[in-house]
């Protein structure tokens, strides 16, 4: 279990059928299912969001979302969005940065309303130098802070993302505050 509270798997098999996919995520919304796993292909995603986007069951109740970038970034998103609309403050988007993307200007959406939907967003050092075209990983820690600041001036919002977690391998991690100057490593 998790947290002293029991933990039910149900297990299906849609047989890489997208329609087969979309019934059975209909069913386990309607059966109280708090997490989907799978939908390992993109067309089983395709008709899987729409369902958990108009039902919104799934992030409405969540006090955490992570989000990052190996599953489609779209869905990424919607899932950030879609938990900041229905829990609001109760819920802390997260956005893991991992695999950052070869060509951050090709984003569609742009990258910068990725940063908008979270409240904290974590790259490690390649992954921020790819983002920010900044140096990150030579040691310097003026680097990191800039690469910190530079994700914040990316956003689409003015307050989102609130804070910047860069990892710097084994020096630690850079914590960045909007509005503030990013602490040390930590």
């Amino acid at each position: 279990g998790i947290d002293g509270r029991e933990l039910l798997i149900e297990d299906s098999d849609p047989a890489s059928d997208p329609l087969r996919f979309k019934s059975e995520a209909e069913r386990l919304i309607d059966v109280g299912a708090k997490t989907i796993f799978g939908c390992y292909m993109s067309s089983a995603r395709k008709a899987v969001l729409p369902v958990v986007e108009q039902r919104r069951a799934l992030l409405g109740g969540a006090k955490v979302v992570v989000g990052q970038l190996e599953v489609p970034a779209a869905a990424t998103l919607a899932a950030l969005r879609v938990a900041k609309q229905e829990a609001g403050e109760r819920c802390l988007t997260v956005l893991n940065t991992a695999p950052a993307p070869g060509d951050v200007a090709a984003m569609d959406p742009p990258f910068s309303e990725y940063l908008a939907a979270a409240d904290v967003v974590c790259p490690n050092e390649p992954e921020a130098e790819a983002l920010t075209g900044l140096p990150v990983g030579d040691g310097d820690i003026g680097d990191a802070r800039a690469a910190a600041q530079a994700l914040f001036a990316q956003s689409a919002s003015d307050t989102s993302p609130a804070h910047v977690v860069l990892t710097l391998g084994k020096r630690g991690a850079l914590w960045g505050e909007r509005g503030g100057d990013p602490d040390g490593t930590f």
